[in-house]
């Protein structure tokens, strides 16, 4: 009977050795790490810890208090800082706090390797670190204004570096220059004269995006390749000369500010419907929002309008069909023609009135603002050619000038309308108005005088062409008038009442 219980005994102590081997048997103490947490620790040369220690040494989560008040918060194992692990270290002396991961010295000094550097004026530094020096390929600098600076830093300087700054409108989605990229001169400011790349918001809610030209000052100007996004303006395609079903998405192609101040070179205008859905595009060589000729270069297409269709230029179709309706059918002996200045004598504008001055002469008036010489050899054929006139007066140049347009381009504009009237009437007087010195482009003063020689030029060679020399009303001595300003409207481009007054006095000589 002992042997029976004896077996049964060591059976039942095997049984359980062996479920030990599979349970935690084990006591539960035996793997945790024994820590002691201290306060106030002395680490030697005012320097104080408090957090946990193990064997005497800091482990574990704590904060070190610097001898000259800094602290140092983070994670460490044998006395170093654990630099896999974000830690926090606020200098007192400097008024900065830095979170991210550094480095612990053995002389308790402290290196920054990578994270965010907070200033003094809400300003900030986010990256990495070399010898506690800013140095990253792609840093961030928060200036604490919305504005930031993103790009490369090397011992602590961008300076020489090609780098973004983000300005307040791009954190607000306002007017203005959201970001540019170019050469840095200093921390916060670029190279003068310089072309970069960068984003700018317009006042129409237009969108450009591309090269940019700095002048060192506050000017930021369009030139080189971009993009300029109408697809949130509402405007309609026929401004540039699409259909006036459709609206303006977007031009793609080159910029130059020093002659147009915008787009000029070659590019396609894209056009969408009330849908955003693309419809179309025209593609030529552009000058402003005006299509000059066929482009010189071959033009790659947006993937989403490739199977849309090309459109044949039509400029301004929108109001050249509402002119077209309302003098359908009738005949004219004197038809005035061109851009705002015709445009704008009527009385719908409120600046002067066109009709009470032209009540007893058989006239039409089917000016359009904004239009050049290249637009109107292609408008003279519907808005002028079928009211037969006997005498037409054409005010061009003004934009075409101020587009960047040279004189032979205008004179050979000018020309080709010429012709086409004269052929489809003989005895027909083509008056070309002068270009008037504006007080908004007085620096074009000197090309403005070129380019009405030009035209005076021109008509002098052909007994159906005259030249109306209406600039000399606003100018003495070869300049401006002192008084230039007491003539235009508030824009400073048009002409006021008083304007027009003179103006339309100059133009009653060849009624």
């Amino acid at each position: 009977m002992k042997r029976k219980y004896k077996l049964i005994f060591n059976l039942t102590s095997a049984l359980l050795f062996s479920a030990c081997l599979f349970t935690s048997c084990t006591p539960s103490n035996v793997n945790e790490v024994k820590r002691d947490v201290v306060s106030n620790f002395d680490l030697g040369n005012g320097n104080k810890y408090s957090g946990t220690m193990k064997d005497g040494l800091m482990d574990g989560e704590g904060t070190i208090k610097f001898k000259n008040l800094d602290t140092l918060t983070g994670s460490f194992i044998n006395n170093k800082l654990d630099e896999t692990k974000d830690c926090t270290y606020v200098s007192k002396t400097e008024g900065t706090t830095f979170i991210g991961k550094g480095r612990l010295n053995d002389d308790f000094t402290f290196n920054y390797l990578e994270g965010k550097l907070e200033l003094p004026n809400k300003r900030s530094y986010t990256g990495k670190f070399k010898d506690n020096l800013y140095h990253d390929e792609e840093a961030i600098f928060d200036f604490g204004t919305n504005t930031k600076y993103v790009g490369p830093f090397e011992n602590g300087s961008n300076v020489g570096l090609v780098g973004t700054i983000y300005y307040p409108p791009y954190a607000l989605n306002g007017e203005g220059v959201h970001y540019f990229k170019g050469k840095m001169a200093s921390l916060g400011k670029f190279e003068a004269k310089q072309i970069g790349e960068g984003k700018i918001r317009f006042g129409d809610w237009s969108i450009y995006e591309g090269g940019i030209y700095f002048d060192g000052n506050s000017g930021y100007y369009r030139k080189g390749f971009g993009i300029q996004d109408f697809s949130k303006c509402g405007f309609n395609a026929s401004i540039v000369g699409g259909p006036s079903n459709l609206y303006m998405d977007r031009y793609i192609g080159n910029f130059d500010y020093e002659i147009t101040q915008w787009i000029y070179g070659n590019g396609t205008m894209y056009f969408m419907d009330e849908n955003l859905t693309p419809k179309g595009y025209i593609k030529g060589f552009f000058n402003a929002l005006k299509r000059s000729g066929d482009p010189t270069e071959k033009l790659e297409l947006l993937e989403e309008y490739k199977n849309t269709t090309e459109f044949s230029y039509d400029p301004e179709n929108l109001r050249s069909t509402q002119y077209q309706e309302k003098y359908k059918g009738k005949q004219c002996d004197i038809l005035f023609c061109g851009d705002s200045y015709m445009d704008m004598w009527q009385a719908s504008y409120g600046l002067a009135n066109y009709e009470e001055d032209t009540k007893d002469l058989n006239c039409i008036n089917t000016g359009i603002g904004g239009t050049v010489g290249s637009e109107w050899v292609i408008l003279h054929e519907k808005l002028v050619k079928p009211f037969t006139p006997n005498k037409v007066f054409i005010h061009l140049g003004f934009n075409d000038t101020h587009f960047g347009f040279t004189k032979e381009q205008i004179v050979d504009s000018f020309t080709k309308i010429s012709e086409s009237l004269i052929k489809a009437n003989p005895n027909v007087k083509i008056h070309f108005l002068g270009i008037e010195p504006s007080p908004a482009f007085l620096n074009y003063f000197d090309i403005e005088q070129v380019n009405n020689k030009a035209i005076e030029e021109m008509c002098s060679s052909n007994p159906n062409l005259i030249f109306v020399d209406t600039q000399n009303l606003f100018i003495s001595e070869n300049k401006p008038i002192s008084n230039l300003n007491t003539y235009f409207s508030s824009d400073y481009v048009h002409l006021n009442s008083k304007g027009y007054e003179i103006w339309f006095n100059k133009i009653k000589e060849y009624l």
